[in-house]
């Protein structure tokens, strides 16, 4: 049987990757601290879970040497750009030393693949040079979360070199769907999903401001890991479920909800769409 490892599997995208990985066939391990996630997200039977943080060596290495995962799934993080602002050296400790521990882990064990966790949201700066921004464009990380994410991709580019290590390096940008916590900084969409559903007359919102947001789909893919970068492996299907060049207002995003006592639509401004780019 195929072997993955989860790091951050008890998280919002994580949980569902398991999930996703399990009904694969694959034997999934995860490493989570459960700082931000919860065992409620993960399935009840069929995973390893090896508590701790990836910052711990020697929880690492036991959870490599016991699982001997083929593909390595690395979305565990310090995930607030404000903390850190705050406490840069915590943010490094877990986002550089933790994925360096990883990376590490992957070549002692002769993993095939690792596929890693990077934002898109932070990586290109405060005012881009293009919208929408493409992947080529340069790399202008401003906050000490972004600064590590970086690195980390640029780690695995030495790891590469030196060791052989493949891997892939995935930039999410303003994820959205179940699960997601509606306290984090990205959680605004969670938010108002919920607050419709609890108080289903509260919003009365429209516009054409664009703000893109990636609508995560636990929807199975059929494709394996590959040496590829660019892909082929198994996971989820991203969706662009808001951002559009049409009027829409939060109470049409949310529908059909049973709930609802009536919905709100009224005529927005003319003239073209104003874009926004992903934060």
């Amino acid at each position: 049987m195929k072997r993955a490892l989860v790091t951050g599997g008890a998280g919002f995208i994580g949980s569902h990757l398991v999930e996703a990985l399990i009904k694969d066939g694959y034997e999934v391990a995860v490493i989570d601290d459960l700082s931000t996630g919860s065992l409620d997200n993960l399935p009840p039977k069929g995973i390893r879970l090896f508590k701790g943080s990836v910052s711990d060596a020697g929880l690492v290495r036991e959870a490599f040497s016991s699982h001997k995962p083929d593909y390595v799934f690395h979305l565990a993080a310090q995930i607030s750009v404000s903390r850190s602002v705050r406490e840069p050296a915590f943010d490094a400790d877990i986002n550089v030393v933790g994925s360096i521990r990883i990376m590490e882990a992957c070549v002692r064990e002769a993993v095939k693949k690792i596929i890693y966790t990077s934002s898109g949201g932070v990586m290109y700066g405060e005012n881009p040079p293009v919208l929408p921004t493409p992947e080529t464009s340069p790399c202008a990380p401003f906050s000490p979360y972004g600064i590590a994410k970086l690195t980390g991709e640029k780690y695995l580019a030495f790891f590469e070199k030196e060791h052989g290590l493949r891997w892939t390096s995935l930039r999410y940008a303003n994820v959205y769907g179940p699960r997601q916590n509606p306290h984090g900084e990205a959680g605004v969409v969670a938010i108002f999903f919920a607050k419709d559903v609890a108080r289903p007359t509260g919003y009365d919102q429209w516009g054409w401001r664009i703000h893109s947001r990636l609508c995560l789909r636990s929807r199975h893919r059929t494709r394996q890991p590959s040496g590829d970068r660019s892909g082929g492996w198994p996971g989820f299907e991203y969706r662009n479920g808001i951002g559009s060049l049409r009027q829409s207002t939060v109470r049409s995003v949310t529908r059909p909800n049973p709930l609802s006592a009536r919905g709100v639509s009224r005529p927005g401004p003319t003239g073209r769409p104003k874009e926004e780019r992903a934060r």
